[in-house]
């Protein structure tokens, strides 16, 4: 493991509720479901039990960092979960 590496969870059943948010079984590790993430220079903290967070999606918020958004243009998205 990596050493900032402290929880292993595995994913159960669907995302669901008003936050999108899934249960989860501790596979390894601590039992602590904060996670620190640094995507594109920035640092979000967040409880994963408690937000909704894909990391597979890394590459489509790359793709319209570098495509799609222009400089100083004000982007919102109400349902993009963590990150927003």
């Amino acid at each position: 493991l990596q050493p900032s590496i402290r929880t292993v969870v595995n994913k159960l059943g669907e995302v669901g509720g008003p936050y999108r948010t899934y249960q989860m079984d501790l596979l390894a590790g601590e039992d602590d479901y904060f996670v620190r993430v640094i995507e594109h220079g920035v640092s979000l903290f967040f409880d994963l039990r408690n937000v909704y967070w894909c990391t597979r999606l890394e590459g489509e918020r790359t793709y319209m960092i570098e495509n799609e958004f222009k400089p100083n243009q004000l982007v919102a998205d109400a349902f993009c979960g963590v990150g927003a």
